[in-house]
């Protein structure tokens, strides 16, 4: 999930791991904070109760905490760290937050891995449609028509993607790939428990403790 500034207008966008655009609100000005913009968009009203729904009573799956402590996970979206962390949306940390532990460290570099097709889709965009790249020319004079002219260049960028015509050089393709798979999060449940399950509000605080636990047995 990121946000593109224009000229008096930002786009809320939800993307996945093809860079594909999956959601875009562009009704808001520049001036708006990011996390407002969120929770008055389509994704930010609606998004809790539709993963609520999918996860069902056995969520997305557990995570071992403990030696008899597992934690359930929702699905979520990922968000950088100016959005607010909640259940469903889980953001990386601030930079003063990393230099707490390691743990912390290493699970916002994973984080932050996973948000890396966010910004190659943003990059590839501006790349492909120049007009992104800076001011949109049209908001001086009718600044309704914005929201169009950008969702139309987002649907463009996936109907390019769809179709392989990409502007990627494929040996840099395959570096960002590589780095990006590398960095996923890879939430494994090889043993599932329905017993000794710990409630969390938030998933990242979950996803915390599964990696605290891991490396200590790891170390062990």
């Amino acid at each position: 999930m990121q946000m593109l500034p224009a000229r008096m207008a930002i786009t809320c966008a939800v993307v996945d791991r093809d860079r594909r655009f999956l959601d875009i609100d562009v009704r808001w000005p520049g001036s708006v904070g990011d996390s407002r913009v969120f929770s008055n968009s389509p994704v930010g009203r609606l998004h809790a109760s539709s993963f609520s729904s999918a996860s069902g009573d056995s969520g997305a799956g557990l995570l071992q905490t403990g030696w008899f402590e597992y934690r359930k996970i929702t699905f979520f979206l990922l968000a950088d760290s100016a959005y607010a962390n909640s259940k469903h949306v889980v953001t990386t940390y601030e930079i003063a937050e990393t230099q707490r532990s390691v743990v912390i460290s290493k699970l916002n570099r994973k984080l932050a891995g996973m948000r890396y097709c966010v910004e190659c889709a943003f990059r590839a965009a501006k790349m492909r449609w120049r007009l992104l790249s800076k001011p949109i020319e049209i908001a001086r004079t009718n600044l309704k028509d914005v929201p169009t002219l950008v969702s139309s260049v987002c649907i463009l960028h996936n109907f390019v993607i769809d179709e392989k015509d990409e502007v990627w050089n494929p040996e840099l393709e395959q570096r960002h790939r590589e780095f990006y798979f590398e960095n996923y999060l890879r939430l494994t449940n090889e043993q599932r428990c329905t017993e000794n399950q710990v409630e969390t509000s938030k998933t990242r605080d979950a996803i915390q403790h599964w990696m605290q636990y891991r490396d200590s047995v790891r170390s062990s």
